[in-house]
């Protein structure tokens, strides 16, 4: 449910994180039940059990939260898809940038508002936060310095969560609301199915786990690597070149001859596709001649890296299974 879009939510970090991922099965809509209905009846008898004052770990230090919280405010891309797995509600969450398009698997989830408020020009606003009466709040550290974190936790215990490069954003988001709610057990679940899930991928395709991978973004002419934490997941490594150069390091048109792993996605919100499309270099790539490209839209690059986690991976590995069965051919 939108509030009016005063200003867009704007995310440039998440969007050089953004990649791809895996492939899917029938298993989607019994992955969605799961992490939904049952996580709700379970997670309430844990939730019953636990005991609070509990300390929270995250990337500004540490929270403490003195009693169960019941209205949490989102304010990270990743942060969604676990507070609903723990079967949890939020009171209110940012605004999709571009529209719920770009989160599909939430559609028809979301009974609650998205403020672009909370977040606008890329910054926390207390007060818009204040308004919803929070009793915890999960916030991106794109959105929050020092400063900003003091302020909020003033109207309620706030956790702050990154992008890791390294891993998954949403699993150390579960950790934390799950240890700030009692659910720790409905996250051990949760995780399980997630691992499950992974594992009837890698059984689908044989020899994914083998596999090497570029994931870059294409902005105003250059190239720059992104991450893709799905792909990690699934046991596929990022080729030397990619390791070498780090997160966010830049790949020349010069030297396109760089980007030879197994699979390739290209991020292209700047229209500039022809530009490597024309390049010899790049048609001689194995991805590119072996059919296991991928130029990457927004909604794939939240459903695998910037906003992943346990709902959308079905979402996901529906639409790259043609290009990963090539790739493992």
């Amino acid at each position: 449910m939108k509030l009016p879009r005063l200003i867009p939510a704007a995310l440039v970090s998440a969007v050089l994180a953004f990649s791809v991922a895996a492939c899917g099965s029938d298993d989607s809509s019994d992955t969605a039940d799961t992490t939904g209905t049952a996580a709700s009846e379970s997670g309430t008898a844990a939730s019953e059990s636990a005991s609070w004052p509990v300390t929270v770990e995250h990337a500004l230090g540490s929270t403490t939260v003195d009693e169960k919280p019941e209205r949490i405010v989102v304010m990270h891309e990743a942060g969604i898809d676990p507070v609903l797995s723990l079967g949890l509600e939020p009171v209110a969450m940012f605004e999709i940038q571009g529209g719920d398009d770009n989160m599909p698997w939430l559609k028809d989830r979301i009974d609650w508002p998205e403020d672009a408020a909370l977040t606008a020009d890329r910054t926390a606003d207390p007060e818009a936060i204040a308004s919803y009466d929070p009793d915890l709040i999960i916030v991106g550290d794109v959105y929050v310095d020092d400063a900003k974190y003091q302020e909020l936790g003033k109207i309620a215990p706030t956790l702050v969560y990154g992008w890791p490069a390294d891993g998954p954003a949403w699993q150390p988001i579960l950790d934390g609301v799950a240890t700030a709610t009692g659910l720790e057990d409905k996250a051990a679940e949760v995780k399980q199915r997630y691992n499950d899930r992974i594992a009837a991928i890698q059984a689908q395709f044989p020899g994914i786990d083998k596999l090497t991978y570029n994931s870059a973004i294409m902005n105003q002419g250059q190239l720059m690597y992104t991450t893709n934490s799905v792909f990690e997941d699934l046991g596929m490594v990022q080729t030397d070149a990619q390791k070498a150069a780090g997160a966010r390091g830049t790949i020349s048109l010069e030297r396109l001859d760089e980007l030879d792993g197994d699979v390739l996605v290209i991020y292209d919100p700047s229209g500039d596709k022809k530009i490597l499309e024309d390049n010899a270099q790049f048609a001689a790539l194995p991805s590119v001649k072996n059919g296991s490209l991928i130029w990457q839209d927004m909604a794939l690059g939240y459903a695998v890296t910037t906003a992943s986690g346990p709902l959308s991976l079905d979402w996901a590995v529906e639409h790259i299974t043609p290009e990963l069965t090539a790739a493992v051919k």
